[in-house]
């Protein structure tokens, strides 16, 4: 009898274990949980038997980084129906202006990145805004809108705003249109010196110059254009002596003909209005024609002896009476401001009478021809030089001198040392 008890406790003790082991089993079964895990929005299953966050990421083999967001936190407790999100953090680049600038960052798009930052409005950006941040490798591309003022002549000084790339092509975009004659120019101010104003300085700028920050532009029409004037060429006196003739006597032979010649003149124009003027061609339309003049060499006669007193007085009489009816039929000379070189030729052509006409061509104290009297302009004075003024005569020979110097008077400048 006893062996069959032996036999009950064993199986009694079998019983027991087998019973461990599957309440064992059914406790490590029911430990055992399904976490989704979220690493920027990619997801994945991790089967563990951790009781926190930590734990499911060991299982998992999700490695964290610095700067990396983990919700909940690590120490949180989960269960079948948690969800772990993990935010990478990712190392961005944007090109500013030209500018490269390195952020950190969690957000998961582009555009969620720069909802992040301080951007100008309305920037323009090189991307799609929807792209996940993860799939830029290089910079992206920023250009920031900079302010554009426009100044034109005759026209309403222009502003706005661009994001273009270069100026011509923010010109283009704001419908400023540009020909071939305009020109451009940054304009800014030159420092300042002590107890003045700045001073505003124009630059020249190409329409393909970077758009790199705010700019004040102006416009300018830049053209050229011919133009032609004709102007006189005076004519120079030739002198032949002549022995019929009394010193001091002269005689036109031929009288002299101003001609002309017609000068081309280059134009630069600045919106209309002429800044610089440059001679390109100079040719004589009509050559002058020289003046001939026989100047006297034979000697005077002596004069006669002295006559009794009533005819010499008589003699003086009737020179007196000529000499009266001869300055009735001309102005008479005021010479009270006339000197210097124009008297003493005056003194050596006619004797210093600047009303004098002899009837020999020439008139006045100067001895003008009337050719050369009007050729000088000296008929807006009076019809011949005699009928004029001394001062008026000598106002006509500096033009006449300006343009063939003394040689205008070949003896008596000669005489007086003039040239």
């Amino acid at each position: 009898m006893a062996r069959p008890k032996k036999k009950l406790v064993l199986i009694g003790t079998q019983l027991a274990v087998v019973a461990a082991l599957i309440l064992g089993l059914i406790g490590f079964v029911g430990n055992n949980k399904t976490v989704a895990v979220n690493v920027d929005g990619q997801s994945q299953e991790v089967s563990t038997f951790a009781s926190d966050v930590r734990g499911v990421l060991e299982s998992g083999n999700i490695e964290l980084a610095a700067g990396d967001e983990v919700t909940p936190s690590l120490d949180e407790p989960v269960t079948a129906d948690t969800v772990i999100n993990i935010a990478k953090n990712k190392e961005i680049q944007l090109e500013i202006d030209g500018e490269t600038k390195t952020y950190n960052t969690t957000a998961a798009t582009l555009a969620e990145f720069l909802d992040s930052i301080e951007l100008k409005k309305n920037s323009e950006i090189a991307a799609d805004l929807d792209a996940e941040l993860v799939s830029f490798t290089s910079p992206i591309e920023v250009t920031t809108p900079k302010k554009i003022i426009v100044v034109q002549k005759g026209k309403k000084n222009k502003t706005f705003t661009s994001t273009e790339s270069t100026i011509g092509d923010a010109l283009k975009a704001e419908g400023v249109k540009l020909g071939k004659n305009h020109k451009l120019f940054q304009v800014t101010k030159a420092k300042a010196e002590k107890g003045k104003k700045a001073k505003t300085v124009n630059k020249a700028l190409k329409p393909s110059a970077k758009l790199e920050k705010a700019v004040k532009v102006l416009i300018q029409v830049h053209s050229t254009k011919s133009d032609k004037e004709t102007v006189a060429i005076p004519y120079e006196t030739t002198t032949t002596k002549d022995n019929s003739l009394y010193e001091g006597e002269k005689k036109v032979k031929k009288a002299g003909v101003a001609g002309t010649k017609t000068i081309t003149y280059k134009l630069s124009l600045v919106d209309g209005k002429v800044t610089d003027k440059v001679k390109t061609d100079e040719k004589v339309t009509k050559k002058p024609e020289n003046a001939e003049v026989l100047v006297g060499t034979k000697k005077r006669p002596a004069p006669k002896p002295a006559e009794n007193n009533n005819s010499s007085s008589a003699k003086k009489s009737s020179s007196s009476s000529s000499s009266s009816s001869s300055s009735s039929s001309a102005p008479k000379a005021n010479t009270t401001n006339v000197g210097g070189a124009w008297q003493k030729l005056a003194q050596c052509e006619s004797g210093g009478n600047w009303s004098i006409n002899t009837g020999n061509g020439y008139y006045g104290g100067l001895q003008f021809s009337a050719s050369s009297w009007a050729a000088a302009g000296g008929t807006k004075y009076a019809p011949l030089p005699h009928q004029a003024t001394p001062a008026q005569q000598i106002a006509t020979a500096e033009k006449l001198r300006a343009n063939g110097g003394w040689g205008h008077w070949p003896a008596c400048s000669a005489r007086l040392g003039l040239r």
